[in-house]
């Protein structure tokens, strides 16, 4: 005899298999950006020379962004990323994570991290582990 609760875990399961069956049409998805905010928290640690989301038409825009570190070499950073869905006014979806950077740059196994290290990887100067001791920039990121 099956009790209701040893039905939801074979509903789950059978949710699950649909959805890897069905491969990587369910998963699909579109990203597009229309701003770009860079904060600091520390102007005397670090500041921004520029960073701009440049549209220059309907689909293409490019990231560009240059930081100046004032206290160089750095060995200890942490990294926010916070991306937001917004669908009818209303602000639907969030995430917002914080990274190491220097234990990321090591071993890469964060996953949401790594997929956006990946798009901006060949367009920016990080590609060593801390300490840095050079100014970050990303110039022309496709977006």
């Amino acid at each position: 005899m099956v009790t209701a609760k040893q039905s939801v875990p074979r509903m789950n399961a059978a949710m699950l298999i649909l959805l890897i069956s069905m491969g990587p049409d369910a998963l699909r998805g579109h990203l597009e950006f229309n701003n770009v905010h860079c904060l600091v928290r520390n102007r005397k640690f670090m500041d921004y020379e520029y960073c701009y989301l440049k549209s220059i038409n309907r689909t293409y825009k490019y990231l560009s962004l240059k930081t100046k570190i004032h206290h160089l070499p750095v060995d200890n950073c942490v990294t926010r990323f916070q991306f937001r869905n917004r669908e009818n006014r209303r602000l639907m979806y969030n995430l917002d994570f914080k990274v190491d950077a220097c234990k990321f740059m090591r071993d890469r196994q964060n996953v949401v991290a790594n997929w956006v290290f990946q798009t901006f990887e060949s367009y920016s100067n990080i590609n060593h582990t801390c300490p840095y001791d050079v100014s970050v920039s990303c110039d022309v990121l496709q977006i």
